[in-house]
């Protein structure tokens, strides 16, 4: 799902006209990005938790193996972010999880048998 398929369908679910639903969309997560950067950390109850983190500058290995390549790239520090889901979203998507793929052990065991 896009942002325009998002508009469309909380204008539906909603009763809004899509330009409505656009505008609440836009100002609901503008400001949201506003506070993350302010704050550091938006907790949202029952869905879950934005935060940033600083990571320092490092070296990872560079494993593409392309000739003339430097064997180590420098990445800079840099401030990223990252979502925690809430506790009833976890316990959604765990209930969901099951209901579309089943139990996973449950389809390796049967592999086993073959």
């Amino acid at each position: 799902m896009n942002t325009g398929d998002f508009v469309m369908s909380l204008a539906e679910e909603f009763d809004l006209d899509r330009a409505s639903s656009k505008q609440l969309v836009t100002m609901v997560f503008e400001h949201l990005r506003s506070c993350i950067l302010e704050h550091g950390k938006v907790t949202i109850t029952d869905f879950g938790s934005f935060v940033t983190r600083f990571k320092n500058k490092r070296t990872v290995a560079n494993n593409l193996n392309i000739p003339g390549q430097q064997d180590d790239v420098q990445v800079p520090a840099r401030l990223t972010l990252k979502f925690r889901p809430g506790k009833q979203l976890r316990l959604l998507l765990v209930e969901e999880g099951q209901t579309l793929y089943g139990d996973a052990d449950e389809e390796e065991d049967d592999n086993d048998e073959a």
